[in-house]
């Protein structure tokens, strides 16, 4: 996209599926799978795995900041946690958070 001149926005849900891949989302919620999906391939555009809604959730879901931090720890990956209000601009390969 960037070679296009493009700019691509991801809310909520659609910043997963610019990811490599969408596991993160089977980690908290494996009953929204309803159709047995069992690859996980995102659209790849972008290196990085973000958590929206971070705060948010971590009263919804038990264990919630730790089934993070094992995922992490599994994947050998670091989880950009976003807050609602947050956003993440990435740009030439340069991540950040923007507010």
């Amino acid at each position: 996209m960037h070679q296009n001149n493009k700019v691509i926005i991801g809310i909520s849900a659609g910043s997963f599926v610019l990811q490599q891949n969408i596991d993160l989302v089977n980690v908290y919620t494996p009953q929204m799978n309803t159709v047995a999906m069992d690859h996980f391939e995102g659209m790849g555009l972008v290196d990085v795995e973000i958590l929206p809604h971070f705060s948010k959730y971590c009263n919804r879901f038990e264990n919630f900041e730790q089934r993070c931090v094992d995922y992490e720890r599994y994947k050998n990956i670091h989880v950009m946690r976003i807050n609602d209000g947050e956003g993440v601009l990435i740009r030439d390969n340069n991540i950040g958070i923007r507010i």
